[in-house]
């Protein structure tokens, strides 16, 4: 097993989430936790990109429209996706 890896601490987060990549177009999907660093996205679908790929991700249903934010996939398992934001 390996250590935990995180530099921030995750808060659990159950929230609506566009994710966009052009393998897929739009899918909006839940969120499970999150980070300074990053979130988990729950997701049974089995054609994400590759580990290492760029997406954007939009949280939804915010009082004000959220901004899309550029992520990489840094992880993937049967319940979903790890995605760590990145600056552009």
């Amino acid at each position: 097993m390996t250590a935990d890896q995180r530099k921030s601490s995750r808060i659990p987060l159950i929230a609506r989430v566009r994710v966009m990549h052009p393998n897929f177009g739009q899918r909006i999907l839940k969120s499970k936790d999150i980070s300074d660093g990053g979130m988990f996205i729950i997701s049974d679908a089995c054609d994400w990109p590759a580990v290492g790929s760029r997406m954007q991700v939009q949280a939804l249903d915010t009082p004000v429209e959220a901004e899309m934010l550029l992520v990489q996939l840094v992880r993937k398992t049967p319940q979903g996706v790890g995605v760590m934001f990145v600056d552009e």
